[in-house]
């Protein structure tokens, strides 16, 4: 069999399963607002997504950024919704941890005190179950992890040491951190100049890489 995967187009809201040397197949069209960063940003199947072919999307619509599900032949269903958007600040990440929990990075909708703010769900790593309740074993019972993101651009898990790491951007430059759940971000591990920032990580056999 050949390998196959899914790729989100931010702007269009379009989820296309790709294939080598097949064209591209398009698995769901979802209505999102692309204005301030925002749009179709982030992407993650179900943890049993062999039997339930379920996906998880993070999408910016007119009045807030929200997490949503996507079965075969049904319409999107909310998941978490209420996520401020803003100008700016719209982008987020998912990710699915070793307990099968989702993971939900979210923009600060360019303000950066909304990031601070324990009340707000801003400029955090959220982690929720497939309901959008807080996952079990959170700090606190709250579905908050960590504060103090502008514009994430990936979440990556280590598969062995299961330690979560989450790309960053502000306006001059990207940054890596490690997340210790119920602590605050602290000093950034790795940083790079540029605007443009990171789109994502990933972790194997022990070693980070961005794009």
């Amino acid at each position: 069999a050949r390998p196959t995967g899914l790729a989100a187009e931010r702007t269009t809201g379009r989820i296309l399963q790709v294939q080598r040397q097949r064209p591209n197949q398009e698995v769901a069209a979802l209505a999102v607002d692309p204005a301030g960063d925002g749009g179709l940003t982030g992407l993650a199947l179900s943890p049993s997504y062999a039997e339930d072919e379920l996906i998880y999307a993070y999408i910016t619509t007119p009045v807030d950024n929200r997490v949503v599900r996507i079965a075969p032949g049904d319409i999107p269903k909310p998941v978490l919704a209420g996520i401020p958007r803003g100008a700016t600040g719209n982008a987020g990440a998912l990710a699915v941890d070793s307990h099968g929990m989702l993971l939900v990075a979210t923009g600060d909708a360019g303000n950066p005190a909304l990031a601070a703010d324990p009340h707000s769900l801003a400029g955090k790593v959220l982690r929720i179950d497939t309901f959008g309740h807080p996952a079990p074993g959170n700090p606190a019972g709250s579905i908050v992890l960590i504060s103090g993101l502008h514009s994430p651009g990936g979440l990556c898990v280590d598969p062995v040491s299961k330690e979560l790491w989450i790309t960053d951007r502000v306006p001059d430059h990207g940054l890596l951190y490690r997340v210790q759940p119920g602590r605050q971000l602290g000093r950034a591990s790795w940083t790079w100049p540029g605007a443009s920032g990171a789109a994502g990580c990933v972790v194997m056999l022990g070693q980070i890489g961005r794009a």
